[in-house]
């Protein structure tokens, strides 16, 4: 099983936190389903897609599962990442607790030798930053490192 690293550069978020790239208009972004004539509009207008590459993104977790030196932790795609249990203040790391991720990759998959498909470790890779201490704690931090 891989496991996401701990990282301890609270003060390196960057200012892109949870805000989509968008390229769309307000206009387009509000239109209803029966707007759209196909499958491939309706998508290429998704939320989803506005999100753009997720390498190096900053998303905000919820702790769903603890063990002993681990946290398997919830950000809203479709697998949980897995990341080790800081050794600083390792009780404040909770189940419901929300902290702090850089992504890296959404789904860790690999072709292994003699595999006509690709495997995958039913995981996503992030790096944890630290606890979600609130939007404005969050928003101070990002004003504090744009100088």
């Amino acid at each position: 099983m891989l496991h996401a690293k701990i990282e301890d550069k609270t003060s390196e978020i960057p200012q892109s936190v949870e805000s989509p790239s968008s390229s769309v208009t307000e206009s387009e972004q509000h239109k209803s389903v029966s707007d759209f004539d196909t499958f491939a509009r309706l998508f290429r207008y998704s939320k989803f897609v506005q999100l753009g590459d997720f390498k190096g993104r900053i998303v905000i977790g919820t702790i769903v599962q603890r063990t002993e030196g681990h946290l398997y932790i919830d950000f809203g795609l479709k697998f949980n990442t897995v990341c080790r249990v800081p050794p600083a203040n390792n009780m404040r790391y909770t189940i419901g607790k929300k902290v702090v991720l850089r992504l890296h990759d959404p789904e860790l998959s690999e072709r292994f030798l003699g595999a006509k498909k690709d495997l995958t470790l039913l995981e996503a890779d992030a790096t944890l930053l630290g606890l979600y201490e609130g939007k404005q704690t969050l928003e101070d931090r990002i004003a504090s490192c744009s100088g």
